[in-house]
C-alpha cells in the first residue's frame, strides 16, 4: 500500500503522520504535532469547522507532507463499541443481525455508521460455535463533519477510524515494545490525553480490552489554578518543561497536595478497571504498565504508577514494527495516528 496521511484529532492537538504499511512493518516518513485552536469543539461536537479546517491546512503545510490521501482518527468516547457473539451467516444477513442487536440492545440510532470485525471464536451456552465481533457505531453527522473538513482542506478522505480501533490494530499481534514481547502476560497501556484517558489491557490470545476515563492531564492546570490562582498557561509550561509534581521539594509537595484528589481518583478508577478485568474468566494479572499520549511525558508519572500498582511502569519508547525516518521522533505521542495507518 502507498503512503497515507493519518490525522489524530484531539481537543488540544492534531497529531499528523505520513507513512506506509509494508507487510506489517510501519514506515513513518514524517510526523508533526499542531495545536488545535480554542473554540473548535464542545465535547465531541465540532462547533467551528472553519477554524478546524484552517488548523488541518496549516499543519499539512508546516509538515511538508507529500500525500493527500488522508485518514482521520478520533477519541470517539461517545461511540458505542461492543463485543457481539453471532452464528455463521452471509455478509448481508450478518450486517442486519449486528445492526439490529446494536439498535435493540444498545439503543444506537438507525442512521449511525456501523463497522465490525471478528476478534475471537467462542462457544455459546447451548454449545454452538459462534464468532465474536467487535462492533463500533458512530453518529453519521460526526463522520460527515470530518469528511467535509478533509475535503475543505483539499485532502482526499480515505477512511475514518476511532483511537480504540487504531491502537487495537497496532497491538493485536505479537510485537515487542521497549524490548519486551507485548502479547505474553497481561500488559496495561495508559493513553493519558488532555481531556480523556483510555486504558487498554492486552494479553496473548485475547481481544484487546479497553475502557475510557473522563480524566486527563489538562485538569492539572485547573486544579492548581483553583487553589492558587496561578495562570493555567504558567502551570502548563511548568509541566511541559519537566517539573516533577511527584517530587520531594517544597514546591512539588505543595502542588501534589492540591493534585492529590485528582491522582487518587485517577488511580482508584484504574484499580477498578484492573479488578474488573482480572475477575473475568481466564484473565491473568496485569504484570506491566506502558504509558503513552501527551500526558505520559509528565516527569515522575511512571514512577508514581509503579508505586501505586506494584508493577513495573514506563513510557513507550519503541515498537519493533514501527520505523521512523527520524529516529528522534517521540513515538509515545503518535500511537493513535500510527495505528490508523493499518487498513484492513
Amino acid at each position: 500500500m502507498g503512503s497515507l496521511l493519518t490525522i489524530d484529532v484531539g481537543r488540544k492537538n492534531l497529531h499528523l503522520v505520513e507513512g506506509s504499511n509494508v507487510k506489517g512493518l510501519l514506515h513513518i516518513d514524517k510526523a508533526i504535532v499542531f495545536p488545535v485552536p480554542d473554540g473548535c469543539f464542545s465535547g465531541e461536537t465540532i462547533t467551528n469547522a472553519g477554524l478546524l479546517t484552517e488548523a488541518v491546512t496549516e499543519a499539512f503545510k508546516l509538515g511538508g507532507f507529500g500525500t493527500r490521501e488522508a485518514v482521520v482518527t478520533i477519541n470517539a468516547s461517545g461511540a458505542v463499541i461492543r463485543d457481539i457473539d453471532m452464528p455463521n451467516a452471509k455478509p448481508k444477513e450478518l450486517d442486519e443481525m449486528i445492526r439490529n442487536e446494536l439498535v435493540q440492545t444498545y439503543h444506537i440510532l438507525p442512521t449511525d455508521i456501523v463497522q465490525y470485525k471478528p476478534v475471537d471464536k467462542v462457544i455459546g451456552d447451548d454449545g454452538t460455535a459462534l464468532t465474536r465481533y467487535r462492533a463500533t457505531a458512530i453518529d453519521q453527522e460526526i463522520v460527515d463533519d470530518y469528511r467535509s473538513i478533509l475535503v475543505s482542506a483539499k485532502l482526499k478522505p480515505v477512511a475514518m477510524d476511532v483511537n480504540v480501533n487504531a491502537v487495537e490494530k497496532l497491538l493485536n499481534r505479537e510485537i515487542v515494545v521497549n524490548d519486551k514481547i507485548l502479547n505474553g502476560n497481561a500488559t496495561m497501556l495508559i493513553d493519558f490525553g488532555d481531556t480523556l484517558t483510555t486504558i487498554y489491557i492486552v494479553s496473548q490470545g485475547k481481544p484487546v480490552f479497553h475502557r475510557h476515563l473522563n480524566a486527563g492531564c489538562g485538569e492539572i492546570e485547573r486544579y492548581i489554578y483553583d487553589e492558587t490562582f496561578t495562570p493555567e498557561k504558567e502551570i502548563r509550561k511548568l509541566k511541559e518543561e519537566g517539573f516533577n509534581f511527584f517530587g520531594e521539594d517544597e514546591t512539588a509537595i505543595k502542588y501534589f497536595n492540591i493534585l492529590r484528589p485528582f491522582f487518587y481518583n485517577f488511580t482508584d478508577e484504574i484499580r477498578k478497571i484492573i479488578g474488573f478485568y482480572t475477575s473475568r474468566a481466564n484473565s491473568g494479572n496485569v504484570e506491566q504498565i506502558l504509558l503513552f499520549g501527551g500526558g505520559s511525558n509528565m516527569a515522575g508519572l511512571a514512577e508514581y504508577c509503579e508505586s501505586n500498582f506494584n508493577v513495573p511502569a514506563e513510557q513507550v519508547r519503541n515498537i519493533t514494527n514501527v520505523k521512523f525516518k527520524d529516529p528522534a521522533t517521540p513515538i509515545e505521542s503518535y500511537l493513535n495516528a500510527i495505528g490508523a495507518l493499518i487498513r484492513y
